[in-house]
């Protein structure tokens, strides 16, 4: 009976382990920065930012770009990582039409959660987008994100313009 209670408890402990390294390698990516409404040559892109000290593996991520009824998901290809204090952009479809305002989804391979924005306005049809100063800025407020000249796939820091 002592073994049988021991590796459970082994095995509990194992599992336990193995949910906080990968409940805090999820928590580690964020959406960063977000072009929603580009020049007429330009796409829509979300850019990700793995604020941690390990690469991230997001291979089979969403991405989804949401204006009420409309959505633009973009899926993250299979054998991806971001390594840390790294960025990844997700490229939307050329096609599609630049909003206004949206949300952005960010979820893991099984469909949970990892990261959602305020609703963000843009109306320029340029290159300036909405960013969060600094990068992986996370308090969960608004005040987490500015207006910003582009930086896709660079830091944000040095590009706040109001």
């Amino acid at each position: 009976m002592k073994s049988i209670n021991g590796a459970c408890l082994a095995l509990l402990t194992l599992t336990a382990s193995l949910m906080a390294v990968c409940g805090t390698s999820l928590g580690d990516v964020l959406i960063n920065e977000v072009e929603i409404s580009p020049p007429d040559t330009g796409s829509m892109w979300v850019e990700l930012y793995n604020t941690g000290d390990q690469a991230v593996d997001i291979s089979n991520w969403k991405v989804s770009i949401i204006s009420t009824p409309w959505i633009g998901p973009i899926n993250v290809p299979n054998g991806t990582e971001i390594l840390p204090k790294n960025f990844y952009v997700a490229e939307g479809d050329p096609k599609w039409i630049a909003l206004d305002d949206a949300t952005v989804l960010l979820t893991d391979s099984q469909g949970n959660k990892v990261n959602e924005t305020p609703q963000l306005t843009d109306t320029s049809r340029n290159d300036f987008t909405q960013s969060r100063i600094e990068d992986g800025r996370n308090t969960g407020t608004r005040g987490d994100w500015a207006w910003t000249r582009g930086t896709k796939g660079r830091s944000n820091t040095a590009s706040r313009i109001a």
